[in-house]
């Protein structure tokens, strides 16, 4: 029984370092996922409400907002009485990546005329990243890169034109 114990100990230990990589792969993964969602919904805000949204991050954290491009704040007031409707107040929702996983720079800023860029610095806070969705339906191109713990990364390309995403396979970071 012992001797049974001891095999079945010593094949979990052997296997334990691809585990912990298909399991930080999914993470990865799912992460990126999140990414998609927020890039929809920040799209779908933004053709419902007729109003430009953003999907916004800093890199080397781990969270990100989705929202009106100009806070309620913001916003010019017409005095009332004079025909306009007033504006529903949208509010900018924070989201976390899981544990272990951030956002990353994209390597190598040069791109290839049809690769899209990183999104742009922000005007009113340049550690940010942001990308906006028009009324219309369509945006600046993207290219998020999310890192993990173990040397992994993913990227999120976000198509201009169309809004559309598409989550890359699971590659080793570049140092």
């Amino acid at each position: 029984m012992l001797i049974v114990l001891a095999l079945l100990a010593a094949l979990a230990g052997l296997s334990w370092p691809s585990v912990r990589g298909m399991l930080a792969n999914a993470q990865l993964r799912a992460a990126a996922k999140q990414v998609r969602v927020a890039l929809a919904t920040a799209r779908w805000k933004a053709v419902e409400s007729g109003e430009p949204q953003r999907f916004r991050y800093a890199p080397g954290s781990n969270w990100f907002e989705v929202g009106p491009l100009r806070s309620a704040a913001e916003e010019p007031h017409a005095p009332p009485g004079q025909g306009r409707r007033p504006a529903r107040t949208q509010k900018t929702t924070r989201d976390f990546l899981p544990r272990g996983i951030w956002f990353a720079e994209p390597p190598g800023l040069e791109q290839a005329p049809d690769r899209p860029s990183p999104p742009e610095a922000s005007d009113e806070d340049p550690d940010w990243r942001t990308v906006i969705f028009h009324p219309n339906g369509r945006c600046s191109q993207a290219r998020i890169v999310l890192a993990g713990d173990h040397g992994l990364s993913i990227e999120v390309v976000l198509r201009g034109l169309t809004g559309t995403t598409k989550i890359g396979p699971v590659q080793q970071r570049e140092q």
